[in-house]
């Protein structure tokens, strides 16, 4: 529960203003345009692995894993989109613990930073390491990293958030970012699974893109919230220009 000190130097949106010296102006409009590194990075990923897929010739988006396009034709730029969209993930952790300084505890920010960190670094695993026999391991690994430490920072993330009214909704939002995900990722490898009885469905790839575009709608949401930055008494969001002074 933020005490006394953080609430009074927020916004009634919950975001840092003026009033927070912890933040400078210059350096809170620097850190709201890298917010964006959580809303670019998903989206391009989505964009690249679904052109990819069309694409190439005998490759079904419904039963075949996002994975598989890393390797053959075109397989250096998914795995490329892959590695820039996991750095992108460690910047926007830094951004989201600093930006949340007067909503959330300190303990709580540097979690969820650890937990965002740990999902970009296995997502540019994943991306290194493909599938090949020789690497899939490692791939597997990266990926399940991202997968575990992100549910593990919604839920947190949603507890924590709950306690402020201002960011009950949030808090809301990613506690069922949390369950939705843990149940699409469950489906997700019991279908992918070759030995699992649900693999002879065949959409598998099908439900990995559903937990995908779920998985990481969560940062394109809180990555444009924190753009978008502080709001007045009025509800009216503050242009970034305005932090300048």
């Amino acid at each position: 529960m933020p005490d006394a000190r953080r609430t009074s130097a927020a916004d009634p949106g919950g975001m840092p203003n003026d009033s927070d010296d912890r933040v400078p102006g210059g350096e809170r409009v620097a850190l709201r345009r890298l917010a964006l590194t959580g809303v670019v990075g998903p989206i391009l990923s989505v964009l690249v692995f679904t052109v990819a897929g069309a694409l190439r010739p005998g490759y079904s988006p419904v039963h075949q894993a996002i994975s598989a396009l890393g390797n053959g034709a075109g397989g250096r730029l998914v795995d490329a989109v892959a590695v820039a969209m996991g750095a992108g993930l460690v910047v926007f952790a830094v951004v989201f613990a600093t930006l949340l300084r007067p909503v959330l505890g300190r303990g709580v920010r540097r979690f969820a930073a650890v937990c965002i960190v740990l999902d970009g670094l296995g997502v540019a695993t994943a991306g290194v390491f493909t599938d090949a026999p020789a690497t899939t391991a490692l791939h597997t690994a990266g990926a399940s990293l991202g997968a575990i430490s992100t549910l593990v920072a919604f839920a947190v993330i949603g507890v924590a958030l709950r306690r402020d009214a201002r960011w009950r909704r949030w808090g809301g939002y990613s506690l069922a970012a949390a369950v939705v995900a843990l149940a699409l990722v469950a489906a997700e490898y019991a279908l992918l699974m070759p030995r699992s009885p649900l693999h002879a469905l065949h959409v598998g790839g099908l439900l990995e893109r559903a937990d995908f575009v779920w998985h990481y709608a969560w940062y394109v949401a809180f990555g444009y919230r924190l753009f978008r930055g502080p709001v007045d008494a009025a509800g009216r969001v503050e242009p970034i220009s305005s932090e300048h002074a």
